[in-house]
């Protein structure tokens, strides 16, 4: 997309249709953090940070439009909108009234561009290190 908003709805949509179409990962993903204790994580880690770059490249475009967060937490932060997404669709939407789904990826994606306050262009500080 030409623009962030575009390009976040987008990035998050074939994301999760690629995830619907191998849900067999996710039980991959559990079995290699409660079996193994992450011990093969840093291999996946180091061969996915290209695409993970890739999409911090596309948060740089519009650097002067974003808040001061590095590009690594915006990029762990998308990434978690992601597996939420997926994980509550999975295991908390099919019992919830269909209120709880509809557009919620839409939405989960607005509130990670834009936040859940109506003014979002006031920040909190940040946290003593």
């Amino acid at each position: 997309g030409d623009c962030i908003e575009i390009w976040a709805r987008d990035a998050a949509q074939r994301m999760v249709a690629a995830m619907d179409e191998r849900l067999d990962f996710l039980n991959l993903m559990f079995i290699e953090l409660v079996e193994f204790k992450g011990k093969h994580l840093p291999a996946l880690v180091e061969r996915l940070m290209p695409q993970g770059m890739g999409l911090g490249q596309h948060f740089q475009k519009e650097q002067d439009r974003l808040r001061p967060i590095p590009v690594p937490i915006l990029l762990r932060t998308f990434v978690g909108l992601f597996f939420s997404y997926v994980l509550t669709e999975l295991m908390v939407a099919p019992n919830m009234p269909a209120q709880f789904s509809q557009n919620s990826l839409d939405f989960m994606v607005d509130i990670f561009l834009h936040g859940i306050l109506e003014d979002s262009g006031q920040s909190s500080p940040a946290p003593d290190d």
